[in-house]
């Protein structure tokens, strides 16, 4: 058996092979399975479980990517978004392609292209 380690917002510290005595109280300690992969697990922070994460269902349309859950960080051109209303839109003056990162503890983090350009009424 391993044991993650957590801070108290359900970010992963790391995963060891051993019990680890860390000074810092507030940290969450869970045992997961030897198989547990970082980037593919979260802590529930209220039955203090680990879970796996999902994959994002987004609606990517013209100018906007919707069905964004709360809590989800964006990051786009060096910029960092934190998406609490569940949509992001963009407004350009040529036709392009936008590339997102989107992170959530709760969901496998992914890159998503957003098509851009001027609105043609």
């Amino acid at each position: 058996m391993k044991y993650a380690y957590f801070t108290q917002d359900g970010k992963l510290l790391t995963i060891a092979s051993q019990q680890q005595a860390y000074p810092d109280t507030t940290i969450i300690e869970v045992e997961v399975p030897d198989d547990a992969r970082a980037n593919a697990i979260y802590l529930d922070l209220e039955t203090l479980t680990i879970s796996e994460r999902a994959p994002f269902v987004l609606n990517v349309e013209y100018n906007r990517v919707s069905n964004i859950p709360a809590g989800t960080n964006v990051a786009h051109d060096g910029e960092l978004y934190h998406v609490e209303d569940g949509e992001i839109e963009f407004e350009a003056n040529v036709t392009d392609v936008v590339w997102l990162h989107l992170d959530h503890p709760c969901f496998i983090a992914q890159y998503v292209a957003v098509p851009t350009g001027p609105e043609v009424a």
